[in-house]
């Protein structure tokens, strides 16, 4: 008895050291019964944590027949001692669920309160040999786990494993699956199971439904030890009868007896659950179990974070690989000058498919197969990329469904066109990067084109002012035959204004989409160039009865361009005259009208001859009309006058030729109420309609009023 309170003091040091010495316990403690109970017959029974019933360790004697399992024993103190049908009972009861029961035929306890202590602490330390021993297996599973996680990326294979192991390590599991969270469709999938027939692949749990649904919600293990508990809580959560149904098919006929079911997470994302299922073995989960199989769940998401830092890997290391494929197969074909089409071409074939290439500054399609129509209008791309500068999926479904990705190429700020390609489910990261890559490619082959066109209009321009200035212009005309101009043509000259652009690349890139535009749509277009803010068009006729339909369709391109671009457009368009000598003139008739437009501040086209007796005042100072304007319509203004309505009573008479039943009837006036208002507005105004100089001025009042009442809005 001696060595008992030094065992106490060292206990929890012994634990961990060797099995001699445990062993060396155990034979210390069968001789310490031995001695107690001299001449008694003794059994000792061990319920272990995973035990539901008590083992018989060891006997000495014959004792009669006892089912010690119906014994009630108070599990509160670390032991107790007790008589039940003539048997003396010694029970101890151990923190970690461990019982052990003494059994004997003696009639007095052998043992004082040292022993009683000192068997208290023996039995625990042979507990803790198995303990040991069991953790030491554990721990070699666990490792191998990590080991595994560590070097392999073969993810199936690799979960597959895991739930092995922890089978191996949890005595009382005949079972187990793994499932994960699908976010696409919201549902808890079966990734691997182990004891289960194939069909709990099938699997599919809602979130929050039945066990593992709700282990999944809460972030919490769960654990239950009987059928009925099990199924109550199955319909508690809404098993779907679908789910049922597969779980009861998948346990190959066995009753379900127990279930534990904790969380996979990585960091505060859940991902999914871990399930264990006891059919025939003996025995019960306990919160040991629940955190060994918390300590798998844990490989299981190392595991999946492997596995997904991987492939993300994998695939940036491959998006590089075909970035930089694509781009030394592009660049070629762009240093040889193979032009766009080629492009286009080349890239059909890198993605295996349709591809389209709208060109928005010279409004042309380029396909890369033949007779492939244009999948969307002018119109259409304008709007979806009006404002938008990023790649855009569309879906269109009638007349049947299609799938579109539409991809701008920008540079800066400007809209220079677009890829359109169709495809059926989804579109694959390297469709993407070639689209991605061509497009970086085209824009240098667009910019490279505007660059020489930018040339060019420097060229033309220099080549019309020699011919307006020229005192032979015929001469020069024939002389530059690359202008395709013959001088006994007739001629009329268009000038095209866009205001207000403080975007001087987009002003540039608007010039060239409307010379484009106007080149494709107006075929005796000889001359067009940009300069500044204006397009420059000079047109050549054989048959001069055609300037109206040309104005025409020069007025549908203008309106069409400005209510996709919202833009300020004037245009100008001087008279039309047989021969070279008169395009000069024509162009600063068509100089007037546009500076016409823009002092009245209204976009559209106007034809010098239209603007009438208004071409004397197109040079004159606009605030000078303004200031003409005000200082004759200020007296009709005062608060009286307005509520006579005065002005619009002088505008409305004169503009009805100075009719009195008209006018009358227009404001919707009795004859003598309008009497008396132009006696009013005689006097306010000093004036008299009847004297020729007063009604002149009157008249041009009213004419410029109309023509140059400014507002602050672009009509």
């Amino acid at each position: 008895m001696y060595y008992i309170t030094y065992i106490i003091q060292k206990k929890r040091n012994f634990l961990y050291k060797n099995v001699a010495e445990v062993r060396m316990i155990t034979t210390q403690l069968l001789s310490f019964l031995e001695k107690g109970f001299k001449k008694c017959s003794y059994e000792i029974h061990v319920q272990k944590p995973h035990d539901t019933t008590f083992q018989l360790l060891h006997k000495k004697g014959m004792l009669k027949n006892e089912n010690v399992n119906l014994l009630k024993l108070n599990k509160d103190d670390n032991y107790t001692i007790f008589t039940y049908e003539e048997d003396m009972y010694f029970s101890f009861s151990y923190m970690n669920g461990l019982q052990v029961l003494i059994r004997s035929n003696c009639i007095t306890s052998p043992f004082d309160k040292k022993d009683l202590d000192y068997l208290y602490i023996c039995f625990e330390l042979l507990d803790a040999k198995n303990q040991i021993q069991a953790k030491d297996a554990e721990l070699d599973v666990l490792i191998e786990g990590i080991r595994s996680v560590s070097s392999s990326l073969v993810l199936d294979e690799l979960l597959e494993n895991i739930v092995k192991n922890a089978l191996s390590v949890i005595p009382v599991a005949n079972g187990g699956y793994l499932q994960l969270y699908d976010p696409s469709e919201e549902v808890i999938i079966t990734k691997t199971s182990v004891g289960f027939e194939p069909i709990i692949g099938n699997l599919r749990m809602n979130v929050g439904e039945s066990i593992t649904g709700m282990v999944f919600k809460e972030g919490k293990p769960l654990i239950y030890h009987s059928t009925e508990q099990i199924y109550k809580s199955m319909s508690d959560h809404s098993i779907s009868p679908e789910n049922l149904q597969i779980i009861n098919s998948s346990s190959k006929g066995r009753v379900i007896q127990a279930i534990v079911s904790v969380p996979i997470s990585i960091g505060d994302q859940r991902i999914g659950v871990m399930t264990m299922h006891q059919f025939d073995k003996k025995g019960r989960f306990t919160e040991g179990d629940v955190r060994l199989l918390q300590g798998f769940a844990s490989q299981v998401a190392i595991a999946i974070q492997n596995a997904r830092l991987y492939t993300e890997v994998n695939e940036k290391l491959q998006e590089l690989s075909k970035r930089n494929e694509v781009h030394n197969a592009l660049i070629k074909f762009s240093l040889q000058n193979k032009g766009l089409k080629t492009i286009v071409k080349e890239i059909g074939k890198m993605v295996n498919g349709k591809v389209s290439f709208y060109d928005y500054l010279e409004n042309d399609w380029y396909h890369n197969q033949v007779n492939q129509k244009n999948d969307f209008s002018v119109d259409e791309i304008s709007r979806i990329f009006k404002k938008r500068r990023q790649p855009v999926f569309v879906e269109i479904r009638k007349p049947k469904e299609e799938k579109y990705y539409l991809y701008p190429i920008i540079n800066g700020t400007i809209f220079l066109g677009c890829f359109i390609l169709p495809y059926s489910t989804t579109l694959s990261i390297i469709d993407r990067i070639v689209i991605e890559q061509g497009g970086a490619i085209l824009a240098l082959e667009l910019v490279k084109k505007h660059t020489l066109e930018e040339i060019y209009y420097k060229k033309t321009h220099e080549f019309f002012n020699e011919v307006i200035k020229s005192r032979n212009p015929e001469a020069l005309i024939a002389k530059r035959k690359e202008f395709n101009l013959i001088p006994s043509h007739s001629f009329f000259v268009t000038v095209i204004e866009l205001v207000n652009y403080k975007d001087l690349y987009k002003l540039g890139a608007d010039i060239h989409s409307i010379i484009s535009l106007i080149k494709k749509t107006i075929l005796q277009v000889r001359l067009i160039y940009g300069f500044h803010n204006k397009i420059i068009v000079l047109v050549s006729l054989t048959d001069s009865t055609l300037v109206d339909e040309l104005i025409k369709s020069l007025t549908t391109i203008i309106h069409n361009w400005t209510n996709n671009n919202d833009s300020f457009v004037c245009v100008g368009v001087g008279s039309t005259k047989t021969g070279a000598y008169h395009i000069g003139k024509s162009y600063e008739e068509a100089k007037k009208s546009v500076a016409y437009l823009i002092n009245k501040k209204e976009t559209g086209i106007i034809t010098y001859e239209s603007i009438g007796v208004n071409r004397l005042f197109i040079n004159q100072d606009t605030n000078e009309i303004e200031e003409f304007i005000n200082g004759f319509f200020q007296p009709l203004n005062t608060a009286r006058s307005r509520k006579n309505d005065l002005e619009l009573t002088l505008l409305t008479y004169i503009k009805l030729n100075k009719s009195i039943n008209e006018t009358a009837q227009h404001l919707h006036i009795h004859i003598n109420t309008l009497y008396q208002r132009l006696k009013k507005i005689e006097e306010i105004l000093h004036l008299r309609f009847n004297d020729p100089k007063d009604f002149l001025k009157i008249q041009l009042a009213c004419h410029l009023k109309e023509s140059f009442a400014y507002s602050d809005e672009v009509h």
